[in-house]
């Protein structure tokens, strides 16, 4: 079994350095590593040239606007039989691809969703945030390890099912991979949360960088929400994550309370006031 490991990348050479890295160190290298490159104006080409030396790289050069038609482009490349996806800021554990392989050798002609981390730790924004994509992928198990949508920063998925079902290149706006995962499924395809497939993914870590993402979900799941039956919507306010995001923020609040962390303990609230105002009017914006 053969696997592929796609990323869009746009400005970033000192994640995607980090990014080949870890698929350098691999205890199983991948077939294919593709990235495509939006338009990058740093030194992003003379570090995939570099790397070039470690691993089985294919890149392209791109123009094309918004992730869905980058991701598509990508997925036209690859000629494995898996096609993993890992964002270009995320850092794979060295068992990574060895642990992809094994769940689609046990979880046959379907999507798998690996556990995503959110670092650095000790910030105030990643730790809300990491939270946050916790409560997500808990809000979309329905039993066992099944799910109902998957996240593609750390996501694979057989090539003979994703060639013939690509990106909806209208979801500009983000939430394209929930799309693909409620449309798959509604094909008979299924998704399974495979916790041993690990990485890290560094997320923003200042007030302007959460509002801004959180401000682009909001607005990703309003569209979608346009694309969806009424029993698949998302919702401006889904209820289920809304009572695992109450618990994560009173765990939060004794935490800092334990360390005498005041600081965080004042300001944590202010911080999910800010995310529902956000959440709301980022999809009030869009819907």
């Amino acid at each position: 079994m053969t696997i592929s490991v796609l990323t869009p990348t746009r400005n970033r050479a000192d994640y995607l350095k980090l990014w080949l890295d870890c698929l350098a160190n691999q205890t199983r290298k991948p077939d294919e590593v593709i990235i495509v490159d939006n338009g990058s104006t740093d030194n992003t080409q003379d570090v995939i040239r570099m790397y070039k030396k470690k691993l089985p790289i294919k890149s392209k050069l791109s123009r094309a606007k918004g992730y869905p038609k980058i991701y598509n482009e990508a997925i036209k490349m690859a000629t494995s039989d898996i096609i993993a996806f890992l964002d270009d800021d995320c850092i794979a554990e060295p068992d990574w691809v060895e642990n992809s392989i094994s769940a689609h050798k046990k979880y046959k002609n379907a999507a798998i969703q690996g556990k995503t981390e959110s670092i650095p730790k000790g910030n105030i924004y990643v730790e809300v945030m990491g939270d946050h994509y916790q409560n997500w992928i808990k809000g979309n198990i329905i039993k066992g390890n099944e799910m109902v949508t998957f996240d593609n920063k750390n996501m694979s998925i057989p090539a003979k099912i994703l060639k013939n079902n690509l990106f909806l290149e209208s979801m500009r706006l983000g939430a394209e991979d929930i799309e693909l995962g409620k449309r798959l499924r509604r094909k008979g395809v299924k998704i399974y949360y495979v916790p041993s497939i690990k990485a890290s993914h560094h997320e923003r870590s200042t007030l302007k960088g959460f509002f801004y993402q959180h401000l682009r979900i909001a607005k990703g799941e309003a569209v979608l929400d346009k694309k969806l039956s009424e029993d698949e919507k998302v919702g401006m306010l889904v209820n289920k994550k809304n009572m695992l995001s109450l618990v994560s923020f009173l765990k939060r609040e004794l935490s800092y309370l334990s360390k005498f962390d005041f600081i965080s303990f004042f300001y944590l609230p202010f911080l999910y006031l800010l995310l529902l105002f956000t959440r709301i009017y980022g999809y009030m914006l869009k819907s």
